[in-house]
């Protein structure tokens, strides 16, 4: 699923967890930090999935801290 910043893509490892599978994560994290010079909002913050399309879920726990992101998905994002 990769996040989307305006001016700046990060794009993580991804897997279809539609699919049925014997192990399903309880929890995933996203971290990142941005180059010097570069600020961003939660609301500017975009979780597509690997369609292409964008999740619509109640976003999960978004975290910035000067150029450091964190953002914990929400159970509803992790369905999507």
């Amino acid at each position: 699923m990769p996040i989307i910043i305006p001016n700046h893509i990060h794009i993580k490892m991804t897997s279809n967890l539609r699919l049925p599978q014997r192990i399903k994560p309880n929890k995933i994290i996203f971290t990142d930090t941005l180059p010097e010079g570069m600020s961003v909002t939660s609301s500017n913050i975009r979780l597509y999935n690997t369609d292409g399309n964008l999740v619509t879920a109640t976003k999960g726990n978004i975290n910035i801290v000067g150029q450091s992101i964190t953002y914990s998905l929400s159970n509803k994002e992790i369905e999507a």
